[in-house]
Order: C-alpha cells, then structure tokens, then sequence
C-alpha cells in the first residue's frame, strides 16, 4: 500500500495547526489516516514541531513520501540525516557508533542555532514591546503638554478679557455720574428764563400812583 507522511489540518479558520500522520495517499487530506506521528504549528515563533523520531525513520525508510512541508520538517528534526548515515552504515563507510556519533554532533549544533533564535526572536520581541510602550507614553505626554498649553492660553485669554472688562467699566463711570448734574443743570434753566417775565408786575405800581395824584 502506497503511504504518505502528510499534515493534517486541525484548528480554527484562521489560526490552524497540523497534525502529522502516516496516511494512504489515496485517502482525502483530511480523511482517516494509519498513524499520529507527531504535530506542527507553524503560528508560534520559531514554529513548534513535535515528532516520534524513530516511528518518522522507520516509516521513512520503507518508503513513505513525505509531502513538501513534511519533507522540510525531517529535515529540521534530523530524520532525512540519520537516514544517510544509516545508508553509510549499510555499505560498510562507518559503523553504527560513529554514525550515532555524527547525529549526536550534529544535533547538538542544530539545538544550538535553534536556541539562538529563540532568544533571538524573544530579545526582538521585547524591544518591540519597549518600543511600542516607549512610543505610547511619549505620545500621551505630548497629549497632556498640548492640552496643558491650550488650558492656558485660555485661561490667559479670560483673563484679558475680565481685565479689559474691568477698566471700560471703570473708564465710564464719571459719566454715568456726571448725567444727573446734567439734567439738573436742565431744569434749573427754564425757572432763571421765567423770572424776567414778572418784571413787568412791578413796573404798573409807578403808574398807578400817578393817577392819585392827578385826582388831587
């Protein structure tokens, strides 16, 4: 029977992860399949594969093909390597020790690099994080100059105006005061024109004592 190491989808729409199975490769891509071997999740930085090695080599070494992303992922776990040098065992270049002893190394550098990108990707991951932090705390403290500028142009602009306010009342009270004096002024005009017109009164008296004396 033809069999495949395949990935199969599992998950949410947006976020899936895979489960990696030994299935028959006339099957769907998510239909039933022979055996779990292990399971990938390509959203997690550096992507986290989970694999039963040895089940990966001995399906591998009788001839199951694995799909592209399948392919990589032995690659990057070893299987394919420990493959070539079980190959090198069989044609007698080497034995089973210093085949053991060649992955060994090989595996040890492979862990180193794959550490050093974790912390890598962690330290680039945190400077993010300051960054954006840093970015936030700047622009709310702009905000709160900004608005502490705008308080007190206002308030000073108030204070102008109740300032200028103050001295035009203080500038037209003398002549609200002096209008009463006005009017007074006014009506005392009409009683000094009015005087002469008595005059006239005083000067029949004269006349009068005239007539008596011409009566004697």
């Amino acid at each position: 029977m033809p069999t495949r190491i395949r990935l199969q989808r599992k998950g949410k729409k947006n976020r899936p992860y895979y489960h990696i199975v030994i299935a028959d490769s006339r099957s769907p891509r998510d239909g039933r399949y022979i055996e779990r071997i292990g399971a990938y999740d390509p959203n997690q930085v550096p992507a986290f594969v989970e694999l039963n090695f040895d089940r990966a080599l001995e399906w591998y070494r009788k001839g199951a093909q694995p799909s592209d992303t399948c392919k990589a992922i032995l690659s990057y776990r070893g299987v394919l390597y420990m493959d070539h040098l079980m190959r090198g065992v069989s044609k007698g270049a080497f034995n089973e020790e210093e085949a053991q002893r060649r992955f060994d190394m090989w595996l040890n550098e492979k862990n180193t690099k794959i550490e050093g990108k974790r912390k890598s990707v962690e330290e680039q991951a945190a400077k993010a994080e300051a960054d954006r932090v840093a970015a936030e705390t700047k622009k709310a403290a702009d905000m709160a100059a900004a608005l502490s500028a705008k308080l007190a142009q206002e308030g000073a602009a108030e204070a102008a105006a109740e300032e200028a306010a103050a001295e035009a009342a203080t500038e037209e009270a003398p002549s609200t005061e002096e209008a009463p004096a006005a009017e007074a002024a006014a009506e005392e005009a009409p009683a000094a024109e009015a005087a002469p017109e008595e005059v006239p009164a005083s000067e029949e008296k004269p006349a009068e004592d005239g007539g008596e004396e011409k009566k004697d």
